[in-house]
Parts: C-alpha cells; structure tokens; sequence
C-alpha cells in the first residue's frame, strides 16, 4: 500500500491558529489530526476517494486553511455552516467537490469522522477517528 502524500500545502502562518480553534470548539483536536494539519495545512491527498458506512463512494478534495488572513478558513467555515444546521460537536476540517463537508464528529468519548451533507444535513459516518480515515482513503 502506498503512503499517503499531500499537495499544495502551505504552512501554518499562526500556531496558535490550533488553540483558537480548541478554544472555540470547548475540545481538544485529536492528536493525529494537529499532526497532519501542521505539516499540511490547506492541503489536497493523492488518494481522495472514501466511502461512508452507507458505502456511498465520496471525494476529499482538501483540508480547510487554518489560516485567518485566506478567504476560505475554518473560523470563517464554522461561523457560516453553524448558521446553516451544522451541529455544535462537529468541526468541519476537509471539503468535496460539491459544497459537502468532512468533519470531526465529538460523540461522548471519542472522535468520528463524518460526511456532512450542505443540502440536506445527513450525517454518514466514515470513520472511527481521523487516523482510521486517513488509513481509508484510496
């Protein structure tokens, strides 16, 4: 199996651009996720396909900047889909071709990973943790 890769990532211009982000979510990000999302902020993988526990096939076509001063950020992401039926305990990280989101889903104890539907608001599960979807990616 090849290792994953990540294209046109930039780096973080603040590093307390994570913390804020803690801060606003009242949560920690997983660990894997700081990990990835500091070497590869705003970046695309080589392999985008997954598919959800519904076997519905999707296309992950990049990680949100985490950068305030872009146009399309995750402070300005979350603002705009809270408003529009996104749940409190979702963070919306990754984006498809299609307006739909991938996001970080908080449950009681642990971290899924999830699709978000923009037009209709159905949630499907994709992952146990952002490790395991990261690993599902083909």
């Amino acid at each position: 199996m090849s290792e994953l890769e990540w294209k046109l990532a930039y780096p973080i211009d603040n590093d307390s651009a994570i913390n804020k982000i803690e801060g606003i979510l009242g949560k920690e990000l997983p660990n894997e996720f700081r990990e990835v999302i500091i070497k590869n902020n705003e970046g695309s993988p080589n392999k985008s396909n997954f598919k959800t526990d519904t076997g519905t096939e999707h296309v992950f076509c990049n990680l949100i900047s985490f950068n305030e001063d872009e146009e399309i950020n995750v402070f300005n992401t979350m603002k705009i889909l809270g408003s529009n039926g996104l749940k409190k305990e979702m963070f919306p990280f990754g984006e498809d071709p299609f307006g739909n989101y991938i996001c970080l889903y908080y449950q009681a104890d642990n971290v899924e990973v999830v699709f978000w539907d923009h037009e209709t608001g159905r949630i499907e599960k994709i992952a146990d943790s952002f490790s395991k979807f990261l690993e599902s990616l083909y």
